[in-house]
């Protein structure tokens, strides 16, 4: 250990609460010990929850699963007492890291919280552009060629059934077959929410409805991810997205009040911007929400 230090003469200062940085950016999860004493002949520990993900012992360094050369401690701070881990991040790197360091007998600790965000501007993120447009076009198209072959698929069957029960008075409907509801231009898309957030694995709902209260039984939904159609409602026959398969749903009782609130099982890589478009002859409405996924662990764990 330097001169002017022994085992237990040191404390773990983690200034930061909680970080935030962009997917893909290079975050440095800061510490330093005080006072500012060397920290070259210490173990240095780095967990992401329990699991170690950087280990410095004896002039080594060992990387965790995962998290080769994407984790880094500066050796040059060491000799500073500075102890911060520098990592390239990823969506699953959203939680909470903890440092420890270890000298002789003596051990000092301290967490902190890491944010991955999707986006620096909201502003700009509400605005369609035609190259998105086209794109968005095309997943639809490529879902609507999948509908020559799901006429047996459950998800088609139990959403006609659904609608059977809904207007009795139709008769029987099946995915080719569906109640006469007459087309109209005189309504307007409303998303309540310009962001909603949910912690991964639950469920969430991204609402949506028609204004005034008419019935959207027989427009068309459509709801994106990005540019991919992760959800499309057209003429009775309901297609999910690749990936979204079970997890994504729009509830038929709603589609007689208006209702077009898309319902989603969250995972990490959910996180972004959706696009609703509901269409009716030749006329279309659109919305845009946000979507933020926060880990299973809180903060308040620090």
């Amino acid at each position: 250990m330097a001169a002017g230090g022994t085992d237990k003469d040191f404390k773990l200062v983690i200034p930061d609460r909680a970080v935030k940085c962009k997917d893909g950016d290079d975050v440095t999860l800061r510490g330093h010990l005080s006072p500012e004493i060397s920290a070259v002949a210490m173990e240095i520990r780095w967990f992401k929850g329990t699991d170690c993900i950087y280990l410095y012992r004896n002039g080594h360094v060992i990387e965790g699963r995962g998290y080769e050369d994407r984790v880094s401690v500066d050796p040059q701070q060491l000799q500073r007492g500075g102890v911060s881990l520098t990592l390239r991040s990823r969506w699953e790197d959203w939680g909470v890291y903890t440092c420890q360091v270890i000298s002789g007998g003596h051990q000092e600790e301290g967490r902190v919280g890491l944010m991955i965000t999707y986006w620096d501007d909201w502003d700009g993120l509400w605005e369609i552009t035609a190259a998105e447009r086209k794109k968005m076009e095309e997943s639809v198209q490529s879902l609507v060629q999948a509908l020559w072959f799901c006429g047996s698929c459950p998800s088609v069957v139990l959403f006609c059934a659904a609608l059977q029960r809904l207007c009795p008075a139709a008769g029987q409907v099946t995915p080719a077959v569906l109640p006469v509801v007459p087309l109209t231009s005189d309504f307007k898309l409303v998303i309540p929410d310009r962001a909603v957030k949910c912690k991964d694995g639950d469920d969430v709902t991204l609402r949506g409805h028609l204004s005034p209260e008419i019935s959207a039984v027989a427009m068309e939904i459509r709801w994106f991810k990005g540019t991919d159609c992760i959800y499309l409602y057209r003429n009775g026959h309901v297609i999910e997205g690749r990936g979204y398969e079970d997890r994504v749903s729009v509830d038929p009782q709603q589609l007689q009040r208006g209702g077009v609130s898309l319902t989603l099982r969250s995972r990490w890589e959910d996180w972004g911007v959706y696009t609703c478009q509901v269409i009716s002859g030749g006329h279309q409405e659109e919305g845009r929400v946000g979507l933020m996924i926060t880990c299973k662990s809180s903060v308040s764990l620090l």
